[in-house]
Parts: C-alpha cells; sequence; structure tokens
C-alpha cells in the first residue's frame, strides 16, 4: 500500500470515529457551537482606594487578553457596571480593546 492510501485510510478512519462519537461529546466539545467569552468590569474607572481597586488598564489587561485570545470566540462580551471616572484611563482601556479586536 502506498503512503498515499495509507494517508486516505487513515483519514477515513478518523472521519468515520469522530462521527460515531459525535452523538456522545457534551455540546462544548463538538467545536460546532459559537463561543462568546464575558469580561465582566466593575468600578470607578481609574480611581483606586486601599478597600477597592478602580479599573485602570493594568488591572483589565489580563482578563482582556484572555477573552480575545480564545481560538473559536465569535466576539467577546464587555458587561460594565461603573459610575465614571478618569477620561484618560478610560480612552487607554478603549485603545487595547480595539487593537485587540484587530
Amino acid at each position: 500500500m502506498a503512503d498515499q492510501d495509507i494517508f486516505e485510510h487513515l483519514k477515513q478512519l478518523f472521519a468515520s470515529a469522530r462521527a460515531a462519537l459525535r452523538p456522545i461529546l457534551p455540546k462544548r466539545l463538538r467545536g460546532d457551537t459559537p463561543v462568546v467569552p464575558v469580561v465582566r468590569l466593575s468600578g470607578v474607572i481609574g480611581i483606586s482606594t486601599p478597600l477597592k481597586s478602580g479599573l485602570t488598564l493594568a488591572k483589565v489587561a489580563r482578563p482582556l487578553e484572555r477573552a480575545f485570545g480564545m481560538r473559536r470566540a465569535q466576539a467577546v462580551a464587555l458587561v460594565i457596571n461603573s459610575p465614571g471616572g478618569s477620561p484618560g484611563q478610560s480612552h487607554l482601556s478603549y485603545r487595547r480593546i480595539r487593537e485587540l479586536a484587530a
């Protein structure tokens, strides 16, 4: 049997095994369901106090990078609960989000 024939045979074998296992796999492992990670941010933008830290670029960078780094993510949802705060920190976060989205 030639190498190409072996490769085609293995390819068909894996395809049939995948089709047989598909009904018993959880939906999240099938690979055909859309993934939308959610990043929840809460607090005053840019202001930190000893009891509660504010939303700064340094604090939100890691969760944003993890969400945008997911392989099958169709979109990223941001849930922001903030009374406002620093326009400078807000703009820095906005620019980072746009960079990651591109």
